[in-house]
């Protein structure tokens, strides 16, 4: 069952491109809070869409979280324009993540693991 997941993540993230993905991946290296990227949402799920959704784990206390999430969106939106649509990222701390407050937890899109 892992195995199917592997797949089905590999063929949705296909969906960026892989230069896109190369992208995302090089600058989420130069943001050490960042644990991991996942992709959501229509795009991911390979629907029409008006935005590509990207849920950010991090690790950091709630006084650096505001600027912690604007460096990962500031790294997304060099991707906006290649995919012509807007890039929306929620930010969630591992303690946030590891509660599941997603309703569609299981369709996420690993993109990105430190």
């Amino acid at each position: 069952m892992q195995k199917g997941f592997q797949v089905r993540s590999v063929n949705r993230l296909s969906r960026l491109g892989a230069k896109a993905v190369e992208r995302i991946r090089a600058n989420a290296l130069h943001i050490e809070e960042l644990v991991t990227l996942y992709g959501m949402g229509s795009f991911f799920r390979g629907h029409q869409y008006n935005d590509v959704d990207f849920v950010a784990v991090v690790e950091s206390d709630n006084e650096s979280l505001l600027n912690v999430g604007e460096r990962i969106r500031r790294s997304l939106a060099e991707i906006e324009q290649e995919l012509g649509a807007p890039v929306d990222v929620l930010i969630l701390t591992t303690s946030e993540f590891q509660q599941q407050p997603l309703r569609d937890m299981s369709t996420l899109v690993p993109v990105y693991f430190r």
